[in-house]
Order: structure tokens, then sequence, then C-alpha cells
């Protein structure tokens, strides 16, 4: 039999992650993995994190060795930018006037910063995180910057705003439209807490606020202070801009493939299109906790939806239904989140010291998450509860002494009905 021809658009993490699966599943089958990007395949986490703090060498970002895609005979086209899709002729058409078959193709193609389009945006000195250059050009900018201003206070501009805090010399004020930070997919005492640490460390509010422009220096140059629609203006020499990600859609769009709130697939990472699939950050795919499509912007889903996609599309049947997992650094606190969190849950809580606890949450005595500082063993025991579908008594859940890993083995907790 002819080898089968596996096609990946987009070169990150998700996208290695599904080459190297097809390669160990299909020695012999043939693999193009296409990017867009001049690097080979890197993980981006540590980009708002190590890069910037200068505590992370370049070279441990990359997922695999310089000739590693040769030697396992995966065609790696960097610089290479996809023009379309033809769903009918199995084809896709490159910029470049390359034009390449398959049998299979995957979608990998993640997110991209969304803009903020005002006057002044021009000016040197104010940056968006998404990409190895866009990091290495704000960490030089850092060094020498004496007033930063985050614009938005997702968990990018608050780990940009503890990093610059933490390692340089410039004072930090996060601009934040809503009345507080971290306005999506997080419990009030999540945001409560995160909020306190960062004050706490000397980051300033501005909530409530809009930036409506950016004024320059007497250079014409440089951007020199951020205006706001109330007319306040704050020193920036320097400015990270992260007000969200919007998945990557168009050339799904263009070839007829289902997209809402990202490209739609099923539990197997079909997409509504014959033998095209998709998996990361870019899909809107079913989750069984919450008994409906959602897109999920983290580490997890673009590391493992990409295997599972490898997989079904060799014909090894692997539906995908991680829990959903999130973390981050601030200061010297390790965070993480594990379930599908909201407003208006039963909370418990667990504490350990000012700096060590965790938050549990239930609906309608139905454990569905937790959130934590300092306490991943917590977080991970509490992965487990919700995989077993096991419902612990909130009182043992609030007591530290209790190790949540017995309850998992002796079968103490009430179970789902």
């Amino acid at each position: 039999m002819k080898p089968k021809r596996y096609l990946i658009i987009g070169a990150g993490q998700a996208g290695c992650r599904a080459a190297q699966t097809l390669r160990a599943e299909e020695p012999d089958c043939e693999i193009t993995l296409i990017g867009d990007e001049p690097h080979h395949p890197y993980e981006r986490p540590q980009l708002s994190k190590g890069v910037l703090a200068g505590s992370t060498d370049i070279n441990q970002l990359f997922m695999a060795k310089p000739d590693y895609f040769e030697h396992q005979a995966i065609q790696l086209l960097t610089s290479s930018v996809v023009d379309a899709i033809d769903p009918r002729a199995k084809e896709v058409s490159l910029a470049n006037g390359l034009r390449i078959t398959y049998d299979k193709l995957l979608l990998t193609t993640g997110s991209q910063v969304r803009q903020l389009r005002v006057p002044g945006s021009h000016f040197t000195g104010i940056h968006y995180l998404r990409s190895l250059e866009q990091a290495q050009a704000l960490r030089t900018d850092l060094s020498t910057a004496k007033n930063l201003v985050v614009v938005g206070a997702g968990f990018i501009g608050l780990e940009v705003a503890a990093i610059a805090r933490q390692f340089y010399a410039c004072t930090v004020t996060v601009v934040e439209a809503g009345d507080t930070v971290l306005q999506r997919g997080v419990p009030p005492e999540m945001r409560q807490k995160i909020h306190q640490l960062h004050s706490t460390n000397g980051v300033m509010f501005r909530f409530g606020k809009k930036v409506v422009a950016f004024q320059g220096d007497q250079s014409g140059s440089q951007v020199a202070h951020v205006e706001c629609h109330d007319g306040e203006t704050i020193k920036a020499d320097c400015v990270v801009i992260g007000i969200g990600i919007e998945p990557r859609v168009k050339l799904a769009q263009q070839a007829g493939i289902a997209v809402q709130n990202g490209v739609v697939v099923n539990q197997y990472c079909e997409t509504s299109s014959a033998d095209i699939y998709a998996a990361g950050e870019v899909t809107s795919h079913w989750n069984a906790q919450l008994d409906e499509f959602i897109r999920l912007e983290s580490w997890q889903t673009a590391e493992l939806q990409p295997v599972c996609a490898a997989l079904n599309m060799t014909g090894t049947i692997s539906p995908y239904n991680q829990i959903p997992w999130f973390w981050t650094d601030q200061f010297d606190i390790n965070i993480q989140l594990v379930g599908v969190l909201s407003s208006g849950q039963t909370c418990v809580s667990r504490h350990y010291n000012d700096q060590k606890f965790v938050y549990f949450y239930f609906t309608e005595q139905k454990l569905v998450g937790a959130f934590a500082f300092n306490s991943g063993k917590d977080i991970r025991a509490t992965q487990k509860l919700l995989e077993k579908g096991i419902n612990p008594d909130p009182e043992r859940l609030s007591d530290p002494t209790q190790d949540l890993r017995k309850l998992i083995k002796t079968g103490t907790a009430r179970t789902n009905i």
C-alpha cells in the first residue's frame, strides 16, 4: 500500500506533537509540517515567564533538536504561509506557489493576539507578546524601562506585570477596562487573591478605564504616555498590550469548515469536512464535564489534544476527554486551576498558610473544580477526583490534615448519582 500523506498546518507545539505521534504510529507515512514562523516548533508558556525574566535559555523552548525533523523524515517548511485549502482536491496552496496534496489534514493554527487599534499604536516601545521575537524585544526594552503600562488584566498581562516588578527596576501600572482582574472564567475568590498578590508587590491598577490613544515623546517615535477615555494620562516608556487572543480560523472558514468560536471539532478532533482534523487552541471542542463546546487557551490543549487527533487520523480511536487544567507563575507563587469554574458556585477553602491554600468549587453538591496557590499536589488529586466522578465531603476537603489521595483510594467519598 502507498504510504499515507499527512499534512499539518501550524508548526507550533500542537503541530509538532501531532507530527511526533504520527511518526511513532506509522513509521512509513509521509508527514509535512508547515509553519509561518522562521523557527522550529517551540513552546510558548515560558515567553511570558522565564524568557522575560532571563532565567530560561532560548534553546530550552524548542521541542526537538535541530536535526530531529530530518532524521525522522518529517518535512518541515518554516516561514511558509498557506493561502488556501481545497477539501475536494485534498490540496493546499502556499503563498510561494507550492501546492501540496494530502490524504488527511490537521489544522493546528493556534491563536493570534487581539490588536488595540488606537492613535499612536505605531510608536516604538509598544509590545504584544505571542512570538519568540516579541518576547526578546520586550525583554530588551524592560531592561531600560522606567514606567511600564500593561493594557489588560488577563493572565498574560499579569504575568508580565509580575516579571517586571520582580526582575526589573520599573514602576508597573495595569490598565483594565473591567472592574477587576481576570474577567473571564475564574471565580471571585481567585480574582481577589491574585489582585491582592500584585498590589502587595507594588503593581498599581487602573480599573474601569479604556485606552483611547498613545502619546509620543519629543522625538515623535517613542511612546511616552497612555491616554485613557476619561482624560487621565499615565507615563509609559514601555507598553505591553494583552487584551486577549483570537483563534486563527480564516483558512478553515474559507474552506467551508464549520467555525464557531474556533474550528468546531467532535471528541475525535474531526471537523465538519471529511479527512480534516483540528487540535489545540484553535478548536472549539466538546467538553464532557460541561456538556458543551468550549475553547481553551492553555498548554494542556496544545500538548494533549494533538496527540488524540494524530491517533484518530491513523485509525486508532482516541476521544479527547481531558479535565481542563491551567497554570501560571506570578512572583514566587505557582497558581493552578483545574475543572471549569465560574461565579455562583459553592466554595470550600483549605488553608495551609497565607501563601499555600486551595479553593474547591461545587455545583449542587457536585465537585466541579479547584484553584490553588502553591499546592500542585492537591490540584493533581482534585483532577483524579473529577475524573472518577467522586464528590468528597466538603468538611474533609476543608481540613488540611486530610490527604486527598486517600479519599481517592479508600472510596470514602460520596459518588455521583
